[in-house]
């Protein structure tokens, strides 16, 4: 991945944590539509990278997750 588009992918996947913070009930449609047009963008421009990670659930279960190094969008 160059440089510019390590920056772009960086700076959306930054902009999609931030909107990510206001709780989906008080998105409304255009707020949405534009984290959504984000989300589109990663998975479209991004050379993904997928890690497998385990997650503990509770003490005595866990789960494997699959998410990109770079953007963070999760794969199941």
């Amino acid at each position: 991945m160059n440089i510019p588009q390590q920056q772009q992918i960086f700076c959306m996947t930054k902009a999609k944590e931030w909107l990510e913070k206001v709780d989906r009930k008080y998105q409304d449609i255009e707020y949405n539509q534009i984290l959504n047009y984000i989300i589109e963008y990663l998975k479209t421009n991004c050379p993904h990278n997928v890690i497998q990670d385990t997650i503990d659930i509770t003490p005595d279960n866990s789960k494997t997750i699959s998410y990109c190094e770079y953007c963070e969008l999760s794969f199941e």
